[in-house]
């Protein structure tokens, strides 16, 4: 487990660190409730062994996402642009 202090832009920092610890580590798992964090990861990750949890709030349990089998590729080839244009920067009713 690694632990890393934001002083700007987090959803950057939480994907670049992934970006390092994914050839390394059987599993890397960023956690996060930001939609924000699950559209970068499907939009420019490879690597089979990541996913993404969002923590349960009150009765809605966490959930764990595969950035590789919860999109098709088609959407997922263009995520990120479909992502900045609509302005999106609300958690999604997708992840609730």
């Amino acid at each position: 487990m690694a632990c890393k202090k934001a002083y700007e832009d987090v959803d950057c920092l939480i994907v670049n660190s992934a970006l390092v610890f994914a050839p390394t580590h059987p599993s890397v798992v960023p956690i996060g409730e930001d939609i924000d964090l699950f559209v970068i990861l499907k939009g420019i990750f490879t690597f089979d062994n990541v996913y993404f949890l969002k923590p349960g709030k009150g009765k809605i349990a966490e959930n764990i996402f595969s950035p590789h089998t919860a999109l098709g590729k088609t959407f997922a080839d263009n995520i990120l642009f479909i992502h900045a244009m609509s302005g999106c920067d609300t958690t999604s009713a997708l992840f609730n």
